[in-house]
């Protein structure tokens, strides 16, 4: 019973043409070459548009005076909202095909970091509804997502000052830096089931920055031509990192290839007495 079992192993091994063993078989190197690896060359291709990117600004900034760059719903705009929503529709096919817990979520997370990002960029749909007139709070027009940190960066000038307002300021940062500290543990076990949340991470890294921008700290031209380019690599990132995701899930099924219901029965229970 047990060679009938093993010759029907061995053969269901030779007839498939996806075992690597096989004569004129597709070879698989699961063994040397992880899941998780095989996600490199969605950064490659993330680390080339972003060149791209910057040397499309500094030429922007050189020849066009950033006449491209910095216009209001202009090139720059219009292409970083198109990468937003690509990247929350990669999301969404990222978070439909991946595994309960940390990748879904992951994910998730990616795919509405990405939708409040293409809102923000359509300035929540101002210059697309007809009669839209946006909300106004301590006096300043909301039309983006980066509005909110503008009013309560304007709410603490105006109630603190000088060397108060500088420590209220470096409260909110150790407060942040303690929160992520608390969460680390998550992020750890996140980051170990998924290469996404990495991405989400970087995504986060360079929209500080452009908020950072636009909050005024810096007031050169050049920087304001950078924000929005921040806010374009940001879009890239996320979109990286949904696509990620789903290449790193095709390949950790590529990997375990052949699942244990294809095995013939009893090969796995058959013992030598």
């Amino acid at each position: 019973g047990v060679q009938m079992n093993s010759s029907w192993g061995r053969m269901a091994q030779l007839v498939d043409p996806r075992n690597p063993h096989r004569p004129g078989g597709i070879h698989r190197p699961a063994a040397t070459l992880t899941s998780r690896a095989r996600t490199r060359f969605v950064l490659l291709i993330l680390a080339a548009a972003i060149v791209v990117g910057f040397l499309f600004v500094v030429l922007d900034y050189v020849l066009l005076a950033s006449a491209l760059t910095r216009e209001e719903d202009g090139l720059t705009e219009s292409v970083s909202a198109l990468t937003f929503l690509l990247a929350a529709l990669v999301a969404c096919r990222a978070m439909w095909t991946a595994a309960a817990g940390g990748p879904r979520i992951v994910a998730a997370m990616i795919g509405a970091s990405a939708l409040l990002g293409f809102l923000d960029e359509i300035s929540f749909g101002r210059s697309l509804v007809f009669g839209y007139r946006e909300p106004v709070i301590y006096g300043k027009p909301i039309d983006g997502a980066h509005d909110f940190f503008s009013v309560g960066y304007d709410m603490l000038v105006t109630e603190f000052s000088g060397i108060m307002l500088w420590a209220v300021l470096a409260a909110l940062v150790a407060a942040g830096l303690g929160m992520l500290w608390l969460m680390r543990r998550i992020m750890r076990d996140l980051d170990s089931q998924t290469v996404g949340l990495r991405y989400l991470v970087c995504g986060c890294a360079t929209v500080f920055l452009a908020i950072v921008i636009d909050l005024g700290f810096a007031t050169w031209d050049f920087a304001f031509a950078m924000e929005e380019m921040l806010e374009l690599d940001t879009a890239l990132v996320l979109t990286a990192g949904a696509a990620a995701q789903l290449v790193e899930k095709r390949a950790a099924a590529a990997a375990s290839w052949p699942p244990a219901s294809m095995e013939p029965s009893g090969i796995r229970t058959a013992r030598t007495p």
